[in-house]
């Protein structure tokens, strides 16, 4: 794990690593997401529906209907990809939280969402399909956090949240969280598959912008206004480019495979 820091709060520390590596979820998951959107419907009330095409294209990123709002455009980007996400984002919270944590663990549950969000195919109709929702929870202290950067498709809006608030608001609690193992995950899914190779090409993004991943987040965290803006904007772009690279390849797997 990274030592600590300088700077005096472990929680600061914390939380706002966190909001770092959201916002490096979201340029990544913008320059690679899998799907083709080429409508939203929003006729009915509290549901938002994306028809994606059937045909994949190398896009990177593939582009949303103009209008879209920025908004709709995450939900749409979050959906499904709870799992993937907490297990590509699993090690590397692990690892630059370091020490300022006193422990992490993958969780899932029944959710209780805000908005019905899903996508279908273009040739399809089908309905809203109710599924588990997966987590992270990091205990700074005697506070637990839940970490979750894909309640978006729920309607839910992003924040650092302390679990049982977490819970409270978004939990059906009729079925009780299941803690997931996320070693036997990784396990499970195999060193070819997309969760691992996500994962690979999330950490070869940050290595491509400094050597020394630990120093870098340190530097960040610490620095203020416009020097930290600059500072994530320059690692943004190099995810940026990895991801969209990763998304072609994806892209032509998929071709050859027929999908």
């Amino acid at each position: 794990m990274a030592s600590k820091s300088t700077y005096p709060s472990a929680f600061y520390r914390v939380t706002e690593k966190i909001k770092i590596f959201y916002e490096m979820y979201k340029a990544g998951r913008k320059a690679s997401h899998p799907h083709h959107i080429i409508r939203v419907d929003k006729s009915r009330p509290g549901e938002l529906r994306g028809i994606k095409r059937v045909t994949s294209s190398l896009v990177p990123g593939r582009p949303f209907p103009q209008g879209t709002s920025a908004e709709d455009e995450l939900a749409l980007l979050e959906w499904c990809d709870c799992d993937v996400t907490a297990f590509a984002f699993f090690d590397l919270l692990k690892e630059h939280l370091g020490d300022d944590i006193d422990s992490i663990a993958c969780w899932r549950f029944r959710p209780r969402p805000h908005r019905k969000i899903w996508i279908t195919p273009e040739n399809e109709d089908n309905p809203y399909v109710h599924f588990d929702h997966s987590h992270i929870q990091v205990k700074v202290g005697e506070v637990v956090l839940a970490v979750d950067f894909t309640g978006g498709q729920f309607g839910w809006p992003f924040a650092i949240t302390g679990l049982e608030k977490y819970y409270d608001d978004y939990c059906d609690r009729a079925k009780a969280p299941v803690e997931v193992d996320v070693a036997e995950w990784a396990k499970e899914a195999g060193p070819g598959s997309f969760p691992v190779l996500y994962q690979k090409t999330l950490k070869r993004s940050i290595a491509a912008y400094t050597e020394n991943t630990a120093e870098m987040m340190e530097d960040i965290v610490e620095k203020k206004g416009t020097e930290r803006e600059a500072a994530e904007a320059k690692l943004m772009e190099c995810l940026q480019e990895e991801m969209e690279r990763f998304g072609e390849f994806c892209d032509m797997e998929a071709d050859y495979a027929g999908i």
